[in-house]
């Protein structure tokens, strides 16, 4: 699903207001029937910002671990999910650069594996790879269209 718009149109607030970034200052977002705060409570939504928002101190790695600190995964748990999706992610190597040493490409890859470290049921994209040059934003496409094919879901989008 997309959303269109003119520049400046309310799309990137409509996916902070669905994410539960900001508040509506009216109504309500409802997901399968619920509101949009309890569909997040099952981690079902990640959100992908314009920039890729790396922790500069952080390594890859620790980048896509940050995206699982607030639950109660084990500390060797978030280790092994995020090694797995930066495999994924076709990272795999580089787990230890910082983000100084990765290129745009591979600092979006980066931010990526944080999106979908959670395995979420709706991931939130706001032109993520905008930044990136024609080529390197093709192959992101491209990339994100092989791991939807991966990570499909077979149980509905509504059952966590």
């Amino acid at each position: 699903m997309g959303l269109l718009g003119a520049s400046g149109s309310g799309k990137s607030t409509l996916l902070n207001i669905i994410s539960g970034i900001l508040k509506p200052d009216s109504g309500q977002v409802c997901i399968c029937g619920a509101g949009s705060d309890e569909f997040n409570e099952w981690r079902a939504i990640s959100y992908m910002f314009q920039d890729d928002r790396l922790l500069p101190w952080r390594t890859a790695i620790r980048n896509v671990e940050f995206a699982l600190e607030a639950g109660s995964l084990p500390k060797a748990e978030r280790a092994r999910r995020s090694r797995e999706t930066l495999r994924l992610v076709q990272l795999e190597g580089f787990e230890e650069a910082f983000p100084y040493q990765l290129s745009g490409g591979m600092r979006s890859r980066v931010a990526l594996a944080r999106s979908l470290v959670t395995d979420p049921r709706i991931l939130l994209m706001d032109e993520p790879f905008s930044r990136l040059d024609a080529q390197t934003r093709t192959l992101m496409h491209d990339e994100l269209l092989r791991i939807h094919q991966l990570k499909r879901h077979d149980r509905c989008l509504c059952n966590p």
